[in-house]
C-alpha cells in the first residue's frame, strides 16, 4: 500500500512566515512581500499575466526567414523538368525523371552540407550578419 500524502496536491498554499534557511534572504523577502492573501486565503496575484522572457519581435523575424527557405526549395519544381529537357541531358524522355530527381536531391544535399559551415560562421561573427548575408544571397539567387 503506497504511503498517504501529507499535503494534498490541490490544497491551498500555506503562507510562509519565516525564512527556513533554505531560501536566500533576498528571495525570501521578495517571496513574503508578494504573498498577500485576503480573508479567504486567496492570493491577489493569481490572475496577473506572467511575462515571458522570449524576444517575440526577433522570433517573428526569424520565423519569417525560416518560412522563406521551403519556398526556395520548392521554387525549383515547376521548371526543373523543362530545364533538364532543354539542356538535352536526358537521352530520352523516360530517363528524364532520373535526372530531375538527381538535380533536386543534389540541391537538398548541398543545403544539408552547407548548414555546418554557415553554423560555424554564425558562431564566429554572430547570427545577425549570417542571416542578413544568407537573405541577401537568397534574394540575389531568386531575382537573377
Amino acid at each position: 500500500m503506497p504511503p498517504q500524502e501529507s499535503t494534498p496536491l490541490l490544497s491551498q498554499p500555506e503562507l510562509i512566515d519565516e525564512n527556513d534557511g533554505l531560501m536566500p534572504i533576498g528571495i525570501a523577502d521578495t517571496f513574503h512581500n508578494n504573498q498577500k492573501n485576503d480573508a479567504n486565503g486567496c492570493s491577489d496575484n493569481i490572475n496577473m499575466p506572467a511575462r515571458t522572457p522570449l524576444p517575440t519581435k526577433q522570433l517573428v523575424v526569424l520565423m519569417t526567414v525560416i518560412l522563406c527557405e521551403p519556398f526556395q526549395f520548392t521554387i525549383l519544381f515547376p521548371f526543373i523538368v523543362f530545364m533538364v529537357e532543354s539542356f538535352g541531358v536526358a537521352p530520352d524522355s523516360e530517363s528524364l525523371g532520373y535526372y530531375v530527381g538527381f538535380i533536386t536531391a543534389a540541391f537538398a544535399g548541398a543545403q544539408c552540407l552547407s548548414a555546418l559551415p554557415w553554423g560555424t560562421l554564425s558562431d564566429r561573427i554572430g547570427r545577425r550578419p549570417v542571416l542578413l548575408l544568407g537573405l541577401a544571397g537568397n534574394a540575389c539567387a531568386v531575382l537573377t
